[in-house]
């Protein structure tokens, strides 16, 4: 798999964990690519959140509109407890 740099602008490789001041405001670094190689470059790329009750309350996620990957931060480990929209436990 390839690895996936987080851009913010045009600079490459910022830890996606922290906010940045941008014009404007503050933003999270976003992935540059999907772990396919496609381009995650605005309408290439759905951005969302997915709630869990271990990871401070969500995840942000973001969908390759080419392949339908779906690239979680932070990554989805053991500890992770999804709920689907609603908030009822997933079956």
């Amino acid at each position: 798999m390839r690895s996936i740099l987080w851009s913010l602008g045009s600079t490459t490789g910022l830890n996606p964990d922290r906010l940045y001041a941008v014009r404007g405001g503050w933003a999270h670094p976003s992935p540059v690519t999907c772990p396919n190689g496609h381009s995650l470059s605005p309408r290439r790329v759905l951005v969302g959140t997915q709630a869990c009750l271990a990871v401070d309350g969500y995840h942000r996620t973001y969908a390759c509109r080419r392949c339908n990957t779906v690239i979680m931060w932070p990554p989805v480990t053991a500890v992770c407890d999804h709920q689907v929209f609603d908030e009822r436990r997933a079956r």
